[in-house]
């Protein structure tokens, strides 16, 4: 009896005060919430975005294949992450609440970091300071997959991500506050909280953000060993 009611709190507990040793316990239970959050959020964009179902299901299906195998990550600030809070506080979409439930209490001890490719380019010297993302699932999440990336994308307000492509299929879910996203050369699409936004594989697409933070979820299926590349 004792371990089940020692199992029923972990979820609650501070990553960061959970020796070493327990981390993988904890994060293993964490991470299967989150995946059934993540899930439930495809099938609710399955029904909105009709007319692009079937490409959407196929996150579905590779989101299913994902065995939870966790690595403890240290946590990693970034100049940016010192928002993520106040990113939250716009308010969050109606189909995200179960992911921003259990993202919320963590944000501050996630592992962030920033895309490689970029940190040696002086055009996006004012870009860097004002991004960052935290990769959950994938190649270098706390649960590691060759084959779906999931992660929460942070931009400061007043942000611009240049077009940018990557071999694997993309799908943003805005948790927080509004972005506007560019595919190609077809015009910026306003995107506040509750929006899906569907990218194709090697579709150059862009992100801005204006009066508000951003907050979004992503997941990757497909090549996601490959990063993203400025195009």
């Amino acid at each position: 009896m004792a371990i089940l009611c020692l199992r029923l709190f972990i979820p609650v507990v501070s990553r960061h005060n959970v020796p070493m040793d327990a981390r993988r316990s904890f994060d293993a239970i964490w991470m299967v919430q989150l995946v059934a959050a993540v899930r439930r959020l495809l099938a609710m964009a399955m029904w909105q975005e009709i007319d692009v179902s079937d490409e959407i299901e196929a996150f579905v299906n590779a989101l299913d294949r994902v065995v939870i195998d966790c690595r403890p990550q240290p946590p990693h600030a970034l100049p940016v992450t010192k928002i993520a809070r106040r990113a939250l506080r716009y308010g969050v979409g109606a189909y995200g609440t179960g992911v921003a439930d259990l993202i919320r209490p963590h944000l501050s001890h996630l592992h962030w970091q920033q895309n490689g490719n970029y940190q040696n380019d002086p055009a996006l010297a004012a870009f860097l300071p004002n991004y960052g993302y935290s990769e959950l699932i994938g190649p270098d999440g706390i649960s590691p997959s060759d084959s779906v990336r999931v992660g929460l994308l942070l931009m400061a307000k007043g942000t611009t991500y240049p077009f940018h492509a990557h071999p694997a299929a993309e799908i943003y879910y805005v948790l927080s506050g509004q972005g506007y996203f560019k595919k190609d050369a077809r015009p910026w699409r306003s995107s506040p909280a509750n929006q899906f936004i569907l990218h194709a594989p090697y579709q150059p697409h862009a992100i801005e953000t204006r009066q508000e933070h951003l907050l979004a979820l992503y997941v990757w299926h497909g090549d996601v060993g490959t990063a993203a590349q400025l195009t």
